[in-house]
């Protein structure tokens, strides 16, 4: 992405605050991603082990 101006400092600060907050965003959302998938993972081996005790687990 492109930042127009003509004075460099405030250039140099703009471009590293976009990129500061990208890189925000990119954390953020990789830290809700993990968040999803060790939630379906935790759902998942409560209903095997649920499975087992009823005798109907994953091959039954």
């Amino acid at each position: 992405e492109a930042v127009v101006g003509e004075d460099l400092a405030r250039l140099d600060t703009t471009v590293l605050a976009r990129f500061h907050a990208d890189l925000d965003l990119e954390r953020t959302q990789h830290a809700d991603s993990a968040r999803l998938q060790l939630n379906a993972i935790r759902l998942i081996m409560r209903h095997l082990r649920a499975g087992q005790y009823r005798g109907s687990g994953v091959g039954s």
